[in-house]
């Protein structure tokens, strides 16, 4: 996690002096998402190791900062970015990382963990040779193929396709962001009457509605009562998945949780990657015709909900079966 805090802080420094484009993926892209990686897993990878009973909910509350970030780093942005320019803007929020990764990195390495006996599994080989682990893992595909396309186009669309002006468009986004701290907290206070498993599934099935009556929002009202639901959406979709993952028939022991969460991200990423283009060439921003976008959005949604009923049913088959013995 050192490696992750420094990666993120560095790329920030270096894309606030990039001038070509090349710089900017080099920094944004490879340095800044390496880091983020680098942060991410392992922090629920030890949260999941450490927490039992109350282990969604503990994963929840630990990604909120998430959702803080993204409400006040756009707006900190567009507000200094007219006066101080794009580097200042860029450089501030870096110094505002960097704030922030020390003390939190003081806290993690005041008690440092006892020595594994034997090293960690980085990867696990056997994972994706196991139904369920490659269904599962496949649904996170498929969930993050449509995960980020809202978020990408909602201002673009709000902007040209219900005309809210760009300035209203534009904080459409840090209410998304508002709603998703909720979204990655309220639906574990249910405790263990509902299995991480099923919220996730739950929720996908709620995101494919929401994503093809996307197509039908058209007022400024509908707009933001629609930004707020994915936004929420958004927040539960990004957290039960680790929640999700430590479960025994997807990582069988504590030992390999954080290669699984690794290797499950690592395919969500893919997902991630292509999503968003995709629905650029299925859209035609200058027509402000949106709706092959947002039904590709909805339809790959579809295809993860059926691919989580195997890993869905394997678990409630094994909670039973623990519940009676």
């Amino acid at each position: 996690m050192i490696v992750g805090h420094f990666l993120v802080v560095f790329g920030m420094f270096m894309l606030s002096l990039a001038k070509e484009y090349y710089q900017v993926l080099l920094a944004q892209g490879f340095c800044v998402g390496l880091g983020a990686g680098a942060i991410n897993i392992p922090a629920f990878a030890i949260i999941s190791s450490k927490f039992t009973t109350r282990r969604p909910l503990a994963l929840g509350c630990a990604s909120t900062g998430a959702s803080i970030g993204g409400i006040i780093f756009p707006i900190m942005f567009r507000r200094l970015s007219p006066g101080s320019g794009f580097g200042w803007a860029v450089r501030a929020i870096a110094f505002v990382n960097l704030g922030i990764s020390i003390p939190t990195l003081i806290i993690l390495c005041r008690k440092p963990g006892t020595r594994a006996p034997k090293a960690r599994m980085v990867m696990d080989p056997r994972a994706f040779r196991e139904p369920i682990f490659g269904m599962f893992a496949a649904a996170l595909f498929f969930q993050f193929l449509a995960y980020y396309i809202p978020l990408f186009y909602l201002t673009t669309y709000a902007r040209t396709k219900v005309h809210t002006g760009t300035n209203f468009a534009f904080y459409l986004l840090a209410i998304s962001n508002a709603a998703s701290f909720f979204g990655r907290t309220m639906p574990y206070l249910l405790g263990a009457r509902v299995t991480p498993i099923q919220i996730l599934i739950f929720w996908d099935a709620v995101g494919i509605i929401l994503l093809f009556s996307w197509i039908s929002v058209s007022s400024t009202a509908g707009m933001v009562v629609w930004t707020i639901a994915w936004g929420f959406l958004s927040g539960v979709l990004v957290t039960a998945p680790a929640a999700s993952t430590s479960h025994p028939t997807l990582s069988p022991s504590l030992d390999v949780i954080g290669a699984r969460l690794g290797m499950s991200w690592a395919t969500a990423s893919v997902g991630v990657l292509i999503g968003a283009p995709i629905a650029g060439a299925l859209a035609d921003v200058g027509k402000a015709q949106f709706a092959h976008a947002q039904i590709f959005a909805g339809a790959v949604m579809a295809g993860a909900v059926v691919l989580l009923i195997i890993p869905l049913v394997a678990a409630q088959r094994f909670n039973r079966k623990r519940s009676e013995s």
